[in-house]
């Protein structure tokens, strides 16, 4: 069952991408740019210093010394030092174009991906049975529709592009700083294995407190959203002090529990910061001990320097990555919650039949999920064309009835039928028998709209004099 989610995540993960891979296979190209202008700054630096200005035998290899014969040999090159100095001007400006093309095509690809996001769960969301709403709280909804999203789409366009750049930037590295000392070289990675395991470790205990932090911060979502739609009651009755009260103590648990994933996070990152310190003083320390005793060139020291510390960037960025992905699966889980969710489908023989017919309820029962039946075998037909009143007291099922009867709720099969003109509602299409439909709600909803898009909204063709008659018809 794992295994099946983990598959179904992957899919939906990939649905999102659409249209978006072009723009990250750019970010990831001119990653590899910027990572591979980052390895050549040091190699033009230690040919400087020892094969330039010290005049020591180069030990590059045979295609680089013919190119640097080109230029006149290394001779040449200390006679004209600006050469040196200018092709470090050249790569640091290709850096800088490549850097700026990486962060252009991954905003082009991260915005197209959160559109896709948005687009798709909203569509997925207006789709689902009126039932699932009644389940799942407004606020935490919108929380997975804004915040998981925005998480999920930072973790991918940030994180997950880079680790083309970290990998590509590793292997070149520890290439370089092997070929120049293999000995130093092994004493730089001591440390990783302890960096990359401490790493993993921390993750799992970041997942579990950052699925704490999300679903209360759903929850306080959920607490601020039923304030703000049903204010005139809480006004009314005068709740607005023990309203406050229990939104402060959501808010004070949900603040507690984000001073501890601080203390937990600041833990990771000191003590992350600690071991890459300790590498670089064991590298800096150990390099000068082979310069001193010319198991070194002062070239090569200074390169290797500045391979070791793009080597610790990587690893370092490794804990922010793993922490980013704690957080971000925490939200895909959140957001395909949502996807998962089964929607509205009609029978496959499902009809746009006539809708003017008689009514009837062939012994109807319903009771809600978790609940005692609220209706048992009620039966009754409407004439077509007639007028029906149906009376009873709060909590008799009246507005129940009428739900079913527009398909919000799904009768089961074995609790008898609703049929108009002879055909069962569950033969007819949801979207023509609601189309066909009336309701007056007990609880009317007014749209951030004009009144004309509220009056009209069920039908995008009413004119003004359309709505104008309706609204005289309703009394407004």
């Amino acid at each position: 069952m794992a295994n099946k989610n983990k598959n179904k995540k992957t899919k939906l993960l990939g649905s999102f991408l659409k249209g978006t891979v072009k723009y990250f296979v750019l970010t990831i190209l001119f990653a590899g740019v910027t990572a591979l202008a980052d390895m050549i700054q040091p190699q033009i630096i230690r040919a400087t210093v020892d094969n330039v200005i010290e005049g020591k035998p180069s030990e590059f290899p045979e295609w680089v010394n013919e190119m640097i014969g080109r230029f006149g040999g290394f001779g040449y090159l200390k006679e004209h030092i600006w050469i040196p100095a200018l092709a470090v001007v050249i790569v640091a400006a290709v850096q800088i174009f490549s850097q700026y093309s990486n962060r252009v095509y991954n905003t082009k690809a991260s915005e197209t991906l959160v559109k896709n996001m948005r687009d798709r769960v909203f569509t997925h969301i207006e789709h689902l049975p009126f039932s699932w709403f009644m389940q799942n709280k407004t606020g935490d909804i919108i929380q997975r529709c804004t915040s998981d999203i925005e998480t999920t789409k930072n973790f991918l366009s940030e994180q997950l592009t880079s680790i083309f750049r970290i990998i590509l930037m590793l292997v070149l590295s520890i290439s370089f700083m092997i070929s120049m000392n293999p000995t130093l070289t092994l004493i730089a990675l001591i440390p990783m294995p302890f960096i990359v395991a401490f790493s993993f470790l921390f993750h799992r205990k970041m997942h579990k407190a950052f699925r704490e932090c999300d679903e209360n911060e759903g929850k306080l979502s959920a607490m601020a959203q039923e304030n703000l739609t049903g204010v005139r009651v809480v006004r009314a009755f005068g709740q607005e002090c023990n309203e406050i009260d229990k939104f402060k103590k959501q808010n004070r648990f949900y603040t507690e529990l984000w001073v501890k994933m601080s203390k937990l996070m600041g833990r990771f990152w000191t003590l992350s910061d600690v071991i890459s310190g300790i590498q670089v003083m064991i590298v800096v320390v150990a390099g000068a001990v082979l310069c001193v005793k010319r198991g070194m060139s002062n070239g090569e020291y200074i390169a290797f320097i500045s391979y070791n510390a793009i080597l610790a960037g990587p690893f370092r960025q490794l804990g922010r990555m793993i922490s980013d992905f704690s957080r971000a699966t925490v939200s895909i889980d959140r957001i395909f919650y949502i996807m998962d969710s089964p929607v509205e489908e009609d029978a496959p023989d499902a009809i746009e039949a006539p809708m003017d017919g008689d009514i009837k309820f062939e012994n109807v029962s319903f009771g809600y999920e978790n609940s005692p039946e609220l209706l048992h075998n009620i039966s009754f037909e409407m004439k077509a064309g007639s007028t029906l009143g149906i009376l009873g007291g709060t909590g008799s099922g009246k507005s129940t009835m009428m739900l079913l009867l527009d398909k919000l709720y799904d009768l089961p099969q074995e609790d008898g039928r609703i049929t108009i003109g002879g055909t069962d509602l569950r033969k007819i299409k949801t979207e023509y028998l609601r189309k066909n439909i009336g309701i007056v709600l007990q609880e009317p909803f007014l749209f951030s709209r004009t009144v004309f898009e509220n009056i009209g909204i069920a039908d995008d063709s009413l004119t003004l004099d359309d709505v104008r008659a309706a609204a005289r018809a309703a009394a407004l």
